[in-house]
């Protein structure tokens, strides 16, 4: 067998196969031996029809079937032959048997890219571990006292800063309601009815709360806020919107108090002091997860500056394009209006196609060591691995693995898992330093 490669750019090669007539006609024979034993020709017994009268009249569905079968194979050989790490097989050409039974054929593969593998095991990785303080604690503490808050009815009194205010609004423009004149954006600041806003200077448009400061209950008023020109959706900026508010109560927030009975509303039969050691135990938990998350995150950021390679084209717009779409949902989740992200269009394609490329490569990379320390995914890691996704997503294990052998995802799986073995690997030799512009410990002199 004689293979020749073709490369061609974007990870794309074509490989010339050429097969000795020898090895063709055993093939052959073997093919039109199954076709004699079912053909039935007239004048003859089933099974009994000469080879030369069975290859004349079924030559075309023999040579069909004999390349059906040959060329998968000689394939899988040449592919071996070449030690090439092919990726997908995009089509088979140019199939031709000569007279003489010799046969030549053209592929067209992807490859993986090529790139001279980086020294991983020798890495200096600056990262600096957050400490978890007791201010941190109280803070965390706080939070959970404002989430277990009691509203209690205000009498006697107009709105004040950090009232919680109970209130109906519409807002419009030159006469016409805002959600008329740009429906895109988000209904919290077009119109709302029996709406909670906390008089605070952040929970809304500059001027909203200002403009409700010292109204009394049941009181309605109307004003109108400028938007800034910088405001994050453009429809808005620069726009006057008036504004007619009508506040139906003021509530007082009332937080528990920060002792053993709140603490047995968080969980129950534990003390304050439970709960202080338990939310200590987390944040750090969550410190080392950081700390380690940021010591893989800057090997693999400083192997991958170390290579520079092509990336296959339909691979790389496939991650772009999902990519570009989650990124489109997010903003569209945020409130971002449709024309501000069209606005932005080229921008964010921009950074869709460099996180696609850093993915990619991310990827190759790390499978290519995994390759090189023979790593391998053991059956129970996939099942967790598999188990893991079926729970997130509310469905039965076998479920979750008939719908991932539908769309071919297995091996994607255990890639994932392959890249997760060899990033930790890398990681487990880096040799971490403290960060030049680290701040001093406290009580530092």
């Amino acid at each position: 067998m004689n293979v020749q490669v073709e490369t061609k750019p974007n990870c794309t090669a074509i490989l010339h196969v050429e097969l000795p007539s020898n090895r063709v006609e055993k093939e052959w024979a073997a093919v039109a031996k199954d076709f004699q034993r079912q053909a039935r020709i007239p004048g003859y017994r089933p099974g009994k029809a000469p080879n030369a009268i069975v290859e004349t009249r079924f030559a075309k569905e023999i040579k069909e079937e004999l390349t059906r079968k040959l060329v998968s194979d000689v394939l899988r050989e040449a592919i071996r032959e070449k030690n090439l790490r092919v990726l997908n097989i995009e089509g088979v050409n140019h199939v031709d048997i000569a007279d003489d039974k010799s046969m030549r054929f053209s592929a067209t593969v992807t490859t993986s890219p090529e790139f001279t593998l980086p020294e991983y095991s020798k890495l200096e990785v600056e990262v600096a571990k957050r400490q978890v303080s007791p201010e941190d604690v109280e803070k965390t503490l706080q939070n959970l006292r404002e989430q277990y808050a009691d509203f209690q009815d205000v009498e006697g009194r107009s709105v004040k800063w950090d009232d919680f205010i109970v209130i109906s609004y519409t807002g419009a423009i030159d006469g016409k309601p805002l959600e008329e004149v740009h429906p895109d954006v988000p209904r919290p600041l077009r119109a709302a009815r029996n709406f909670w806003l906390r008089m605070a200077p952040e929970t809304t448009i500059k001027g909203f709360c200002e403009a409700l400061e010292g109204a009394n209950v049941d009181e309605t008023r109307k004003f109108q806020i400028e938007i800034p020109a910088d405001f994050g959706m453009q429809p808005l900026q620069g726009a006057k919107i008036d504004y007619e508010v009508q506040v139906h109560g003021i509530k007082n927030r009332i937080l528990p108090e920060l002792d053993d009975a709140f603490a047995s509303r968080i969980i129950p039969e534990k003390s304050l002091a439970d709960i202080r050691q338990q939310i200590e135990t987390e944040m750090s938990l969550s410190a080392e997860r950081e700390y380690e998350d940021a010591k893989r995150n800057g090997a693999l950021k400083q192997l991958l500056a170390n290579i520079d390679c092509e990336l296959p084209a339909q691979m790389l717009r496939n991650e772009m394009e999902s990519i570009l779409g989650d990124i489109v949902r997010e903003n569209q989740v945020r409130g971002v209006a449709e024309d501000e992200i069209r606005k932005h269009q080229q921008e964010l394609v921009g950074v869709a196609n460099q996180t696609a490329r850093d993915r990619l490569r991310s990827t190759f990379f790390l499978l290519r060591v995994a390759e090189k320390e023979n790593l391998k995914v053991a059956e129970e890691e996939l099942i967790q691995q598999i188990s893991g996704m079926a729970t997130r997503y509310k469905v039965t294990f076998d479920k979750m693995v008939k719908d991932l052998r539908k769309r071919n995802a297995i091996s994607l799986i255990q890639e994932q898992i392959l890249c997760r073995k060899a990033l930790d690997l890398i990681a487990s030799n880096v040799t971490v330093l403290e960060p030049k512009n680290a701040p001093a410990p406290a009580g530092a002199a």
